[in-house]
């Protein structure tokens, strides 16, 4: 009998703090899920290493990463004008008579790792409703990491962030 609670006290401590590991062509990449999210699939981004969200259906908090391997996306651009670019389709696409943005850039390091921060403020007019989209972006290994935190609460904005500002890189 204390083998068995002793086994399913292991089983829920890996599921609330899961910490995942990622291979980023010779970088590993450890990140801790937030312990109330799930992992999940919901269509934030196209080819994900990883999506955990909000367990509760109707919330948009969730984040996700994608590891971009392909080579022409920084053959063509550089992080720094793909960063500009975001930033203008973003105050483009969400000024108008639905929405209103506010869009910042930034730079921030996690772990030595130099990252560039895209943050859309939206605002849905008819409703008054907020919510952000923190978009990171960073070239490890001659690929794009982009980390996507999207929120309408402080309290998630927080478990998010801290998830990933307390992530690790370490070269193999």
């Amino acid at each position: 009998m204390k083998k068995f609670f002793l086994l399913i006290t292991a089983v829920i401590a890996a599921n609330c703090f899961s910490q995942e590991t990622y291979n980023l062509r010779g970088t590993k990449w450890q990140i801790e899920k937030p312990e109330t999210y799930l992992s999940d699939d919901n269509g934030l981004l196209d080819n994900p290493l990883f999506i955990f969200s909000v367990a509760n259906e109707s919330s948009l908090n969730s984040m996700g990463a994608e590891y971009d391997e392909n080579e022409d996306v920084l053959e063509n651009v550089a992080p720094e004008v793909f960063v500009f670019l975001l930033k203008d389709g973003f105050e483009k696409q969400f000024n108008n008579n639905e929405f209103k943005a506010e869009v910042n850039e930034a730079k921030q390091y996690i772990d030595n790792q130099k990252f560039y921060l895209v943050r859309s403020y939206i605002t849905q007019l008819e409703s008054g409703k907020q919510f952000y989209y923190d978009y990171y972006f960073s070239e490890i290994n001659e690929r794009m990491l982009v980390v996507v935190i999207a929120y309408d609460n402080d309290e998630d904005k927080k478990l998010m962030e801290n998830a990933f500002v307390n992530s690790k890189f370490t070269t193999e």
